[in-house]
């Protein structure tokens, strides 16, 4: 009787600081930090490691670690080993967080729920926040650039990139809570509703990430098609797709900085190959150092050097000066770390997917597809904001996949 009060206080301590560490992800990256330091300390008091070791050997939680050890074994061949030291740390939620997450999942799905709106609320916090910020600038500068991209970003050091995933994945979140409880709840709840609905598109417009725009459009586009062809048929499905394209094509056009990037994307696409197209030469300049050593790649640490002197000898300015990585967590990865690393990396996330899409699991999907296709045009795991989030949002809703048919592991 007394395990079992102990053990009820440190489930307790788990769920109210994994609400914390979703609440402060969007704010800063040291906050949610801190919150995983914290609950790492509670799960290793509560001693579910030693308990539930064996879960860490399944094939998902397997792959993340195993991705984290050839970063450990990349050390060995680096020729920078503060860089190389400096990366492994970084990746060190690869393990903790699956350690903790697999062996001491938080199963409660009214404790599930609030985290999630947890993270909704602090998502929309900060967004507001920065939206506020850019207008009084605005009203300062009169320069309209502050209320998009990088600048929209800049009151809490956020990138675009990021910003714009954790707004996405919280647009479905409500969405999904609005679905489940549209029909009992009066015409006031409704409304707010689709005001946060419209405001997570409006902020994903503003930040003008261009992936994440994309993305965004696909899935709600696909969500359209699903839905109102189960309800209505496929006349009905298709026209609500033209609208929504229509919809969203006429909000993003008219902002003149999201405009902007649209149009240098098509002017990208349209000079394939070309000396404009820098992201296709930074892709270039991987492609080359993968086949220089495509088996174990250039090791931990070293991949930024590698893409320097590339750039300085291809002429690369903007490249060299800003000191870009690869911008595809693929090829980074594969650069770094040889065809393992990205063979693991790739699994580690199109399994949970394909699990998702056969357990039916929504906002499963909607996660693991984010994940794959930013991840094409972003080195998305290669920074703490892009880290933690993943890792995060991976075992939250990897773990009900898995144990669903094991209900007693769940206690």
């Amino acid at each position: 009787m007394f395990d079992i009060a102990f053990l009820k206080k440190y489930e307790r301590t788990h769920f109210l600081l994994s609400g914390c560490f979703a609440f402060f992800m969007a704010f800063s990256s040291r906050i949610a930090a801190a919150c995983v330091v914290l609950i790492a300390l509670n799960w290793l008091f509560a001693g579910n490691l030693k308990k539930h070791f064996r879960r860490l050997l399944r094939p998902i939680p397997f792959c993340l670690i195993g991705f984290f050890l050839l970063h450990l074994i990349g050390i060995f061949y680096s020729n920078d080993l503060t860089e190389a030291l400096r990366d492994v740390e970084s990746k060190l939620s690869f393990v903790l967080l699956p350690a903790i997450y697999f062996t001491f999942p938080i199963a409660d799905e009214v404790q599930r729920n609030k985290i999630l709106k947890l993270f909704v609320t602090g998502c929309l916090l900060v967004a507001l926040f920065c939206l506020i910020y850019g207008l009084w600038q605005y009203i300062i500068t009169d320069d309209i650039r502050v209320l998009f991209y990088i600048k929209l970003g800049m009151p809490v050091s956020s990138h675009p990139t990021y910003f714009s995933v954790y707004t996405l994945l919280s647009f479905f979140i409500i969405l999904k809570f609005a679905y489940q409880s549209w029909a009992g709840i009066p015409f006031l709840k409704k409304m707010a509703f689709i005001i946060l609905l419209l405001f997570c598109v409006c902020f994903i417009i503003l930040l003008s990430a261009r992936i994440s725009l994309l993305i965004f459009v696909c899935l709600f586009a696909l969500t359209l098609l699903f839905f109102f062809y189960k309800k209505k048929g496929l006349l009905h499905a298709v026209t609500a797709m033209l609208l929504f394209f229509l919809t969203i094509g006429t909000m993003s056009l008219s902002f003149s900085v999201t405009k902007n990037r649209i149009q240098t994307l098509m002017t990208e696409l349209k000079t394939n190959g070309d000396e404009a197209n820098i992201r296709l030469r930074i892709w270039g300049v991987a492609l080359t150092a993968i086949d220089a050593s495509p088996l174990w790649g250039h090791g931990t640490g070293d991949i930024q050097e590698q893409l320097l002197r590339k750039y300085k000898e291809r002429n690369i300015e903007e490249a060299f000066a800003y000191n870009y990585n690869v911008h595809n967590q693929y090829l980074q990865s594969w650069v770094a770390l040889g065809v393992f690393a990205v063979l693991l990396l790739f699994i580690s996330f199109m399994l949970p997917l394909y699990m998702a899409i056969t357990q039916k699991s929504f906002l499963g999907i909607i996660f693991f597809a984010t994940l794959l296709m930013v991840m094409l045009t972003e080195s998305f795991l290669e920074r703490e904001q892009g880290i933690l989030f993943s890792l995060f949002f991976y075992c939250f809703f990897v773990t009900p996949l898995l144990y669903r048919k094991e209900q007693d592991v769940l206690k």
